[in-house]
């Protein structure tokens, strides 16, 4: 069963408390997850952020990275197997964490969580788009998506900075029967 093993990354939204067979055993877990929709195995794991199989590392498998976990008279009597995988993530402006899995999909076991892990700069502006104002083509709009509510100073050639007008919507601005005239320039 552990070859089965995976890991998926999980964004911290809310917590989910059940109870998974483990090997057998009922084991009571928490789970934090985007997921809002539960399975009926009574557990919900964000397949869509991203997992793997442990068996993409080769030295897992065949336990190439044996570490001694307990000594008795100079022999390991507890050894355990390491594994390793890299994750592309993305910046989502809110905590992550990893989760070691066995049984596969069907049947989850959660082994073992990380601890929550923060970006270095979570509000940090991302996306950049720069576009013409108009058909003069003597000006152009640098727009972006910040987590933050300040105004931030964009600096171009020549040495000059400007300081950015900041706008703020919801959903609701989004969801309106009749789009706004202020959205359209």
């Amino acid at each position: 069963m552990i070859g089965m093993g995976w890991i998926p990354h999980c964004q911290r939204i809310f917590t989910i408390k059940s109870v998974l067979g483990c090997f057998g055993k009922h084991k009571t877990t928490e789970m934090h997850t985007k997921i809002a929709k539960l399975p009926d195995k009574g557990a919900a794991f964000p397949l869509r952020s991203g997992a793997q199989y442990v068996r993409n590392d080769p030295g897992y498998l065949n336990c190439s990275k044996k570490e001694c976990q307990k000594y008795d008279n100079g022999t390991c009597i507890v050894s355990t197997c390491g594994g390793s995988l890299s994750f592309h993530v993305i910046n989502i402006r809110t905590d992550i964490e990893f989760a070691f899995f066995a049984a596969g999909f069907e049947t989850p076991c959660l082994l073992k969580r990380s601890s929550s892990i923060e970006f270095s700069n979570p509000r940090k502006p991302l996306y950049g788009h720069l576009s013409s104002t108009d058909s003069s083509g003597t000006s152009m709009r640098l727009t972006w998506v910040s987590g933050d509510e300040a105004p931030q100073q964009v600096q171009f050639g020549g040495g000059k900075s400007v300081t950015s007008e900041v706008t703020t919507f919801s959903q609701n601005d989004m969801c309106s029967k009749l789009p706004s005239k202020s959205s359209y320039k």
